[in-house]
């Protein structure tokens, strides 16, 4: 009789115990980095603290858990192992855990305790046109980026690619880049990373998404002088007289998006 209640008792223990192989190990190693969030409500401007796997080697859904709390001007962040759900075919996403950063003025110190036993202390400085991120002791984080540009609000940037192949389409391409050309020598930005896009040699942009576009496309960006009344009407004009003719996605430096059907 006893036999057969050790042996219930070890089935159900089994049945409810999770798999070790279903929970998503802390890596050894984030890459870490400053981010903006540029939004379409008030406030249209966030910070983030964005920590990445080094290497693309997870599901799509896979994430970790954090939770933070803030008090005087340490941010105090935890990441905790995930047990995952489901399993996926192709494991070639990064795990990424994104932590909110309350408002500072000139720094901020942050404590980061990667699972039960490392803990990383680092600090973001806030200059007038960029942010950085200094690592002052523990291991586990690489700086990424070593400054992050803040996005100028009178800016926009995005992508357009023409919807036919054939010659006419570059054509088109070429016209609506030309119609959103408000003042191309004024205002370029310098050289580096600016959360939604870097600028590398020879002023050229790099998103940071990635476009699932057969054929050409063409990056840009272009500052303006325009209120965000003038932008809404002129982008609604050229969605009419561009319509089935080109595709693309714009950004604002004040939170607007402009994207063709």
């Amino acid at each position: 009789m006893k036999y057969f209640i050790y042996l219930f008792s070890l089935i159900i223990l089994c049945s409810c115990s999770k798999p070790e192989e279903n929970f998503i190990k802390i890596p050894s190693q984030f890459s870490v980095s400053v981010q903006e969030e540029i939004r379409s409500q008030s406030p249209t401007r966030g910070l983030v603290l964005e920590l990445k796997s080094m290497k693309a080697s997870y599901c799509a859904e896979d994430s970790l858990i954090h939770s933070s709390s803030y008090s005087g001007d340490l941010l105090t962040v935890s990441i905790s192992e995930t047990y995952k759900e489901y399993d996926c075919i192709q494991a070639a996403y990064y795990l990424k855990s994104r932590i909110p950063i309350p408002e500072f003025q000139d720094s901020i110190h942050i404590q980061i305790q990667l699972g039960a036993s490392a803990v990383v202390n680092c600090t973001i400085f806030n200059y007038p046109t960029y942010y950085s991120i200094q690592i002052n002791n523990g291991t586990g984080l690489v700086n990424t980026y070593e400054k992050t540009y803040k996005i100028p609000y009178n800016m926009i940037w995005g992508y357009v690619y023409p919807k036919s192949l054939n010659e006419d389409g570059q054509l088109l391409m070429n016209s609506f880049l030309r119609d959103i050309e408000f003042d191309c020598s004024a205002g370029r930005l310098q050289q580096g990373y600016y959360s939604y896009f870097s600028i590398v040699d020879k002023d050229v942009l790099v998103l940071n998404e990635n476009l699932s576009i057969a054929g050409i496309y063409q990056n840009f960006y272009h500052p303006h002088e325009k209120s965000e009344e003038d932008l809404i009407k002129l982008f609604n004009s050229l969605a009419s007289k561009y319509v089935n003719l080109v595709g693309y996605k714009i950004n604002t430096g004040s939170g607007l998006e402009f994207k063709s059907n």
